[in-house]
């Protein structure tokens, strides 16, 4: 029979004017009485710049190699930080957009217009 889940999942991107945006997410673990999730940022978008800083605090993924496999999971916190010119093509991966996709479902980053 599998494992019942009982967690909860609220996420928000709360524009706050037409430049700001407050981005959030809550993870609660129901059954573990724990947040497995805490993610909070800001984003602010002007004609030409726009401007992220994204801050998770989240627990980290169990790990089979532990001699002790009930031993108390660790939380990790991770920073991102982005500041974009818009108009020029991007290089490389854009790991902040695709995590922000990930944590609030139906993000939308909006390129000309908030």
């Amino acid at each position: 029979m599998p494992e019942r889940v009982n967690q909860t999942d609220v996420s928000t991107a709360w524009p706050i004017t037409e430049q700001w945006r407050l981005l959030g997410r809550w993870h609660y673990d129901i059954h573990n009485k724990r947040s497995n999730e805490v993610s909070m940022g800001m984003e602010q978008q002007g004609c030409c710049t726009a401007v992220r800083i994204f801050i998770s605090h989240f627990l980290r993924p169990y790990d089979n190699t532990l001699p002790n496999a009930n031993a108390k999971r660790q939380y990790m916190n991770a920073i991102f930080f982005q500041f974009i010119f818009k108009g020029f093509a991007g290089v490389g991966q854009n790991k902040i957009d695709q995590t922000l996709k990930t944590e609030i479902p139906d993000y939308n980053w909006h390129r000309d217009n908030f």
